[in-house]
Formats: C-alpha cells, sequence, structure tokens
C-alpha cells in the first residue's frame, strides 16, 4: 500500500471486529506483515507498510451488546451518490 490516494475500484479501509483483538493482532502480523497502533480503549489501528490500513476493534463493549465478529471493506469508488444510485441493480454473478 503505497502512500498515494487510492484509485476507484481499490480497496481503501478495512475494519475487523473479533473478540480478541491481542490474539487476531498476533495472527494478522504474522499472516500479512501488519502492525498496529493503540487507540486506548477502543482497539487498534492496523498499519500497512507504515500507513493507516483500517482498524482493529472487538466485537464487545462492557455494559452493551455485542455484534457478531466480522470484517468491513472499504472501495473507494469515482462518486458516491452515482454508486448509492446503483442499488438494487447490481447481481453477483455465479
Amino acid at each position: 500500500m503505497s502512500n498515494a490516494a487510492r484509485q476507484a475500484g481499490e480497496f481503501c479501509w478495512i475494519n475487523l471486529l473479533t473478540p480478541n483483538p491481542d490474539h487476531d493482532r498476533e495472527f494478522y502480523a504474522r499472516l500479512l506483515r501488519w502492525s498496529f497502533r493503540e487507540i486506548p480503549g477502543m482497539g487498534y489501528l492496523i498499519l500497512v507498510d507504515g500507513q493507516q490500513a483500517g482498524g482493529m476493534f472487538p466485537n464487545f463493549v462492557p455494559h452493551g451488546p455485542s455484534s457478531p465478529p466480522g470484517i468491513g471493506v472499504m472501495v473507494r469508488v469515482e462518486n458516491a451518490d452515482a454508486t448509492i444510485s446503483l442499488e438494487g441493480t447490481l447481481t453477483a454473478a455465479r
């Protein structure tokens, strides 16, 4: 991942929700060579080649509802309004 702005169609951000961020941080560091910077009281920034690429957060809060573990991947688009207007018209190839 470079310092340059992402182009349309490129992945630009990832969020991971996990029940064990400390374990998963070690896993992704070994597997993908990601590094992390703590966000005190929240989770971690994901760094790829020293650049911010996402976040890793616990999927629970001490006194509230939990979310299921998951991953959110964001893709850059040229025009958000035009992309939203396609809602319901795109289908996945099988």
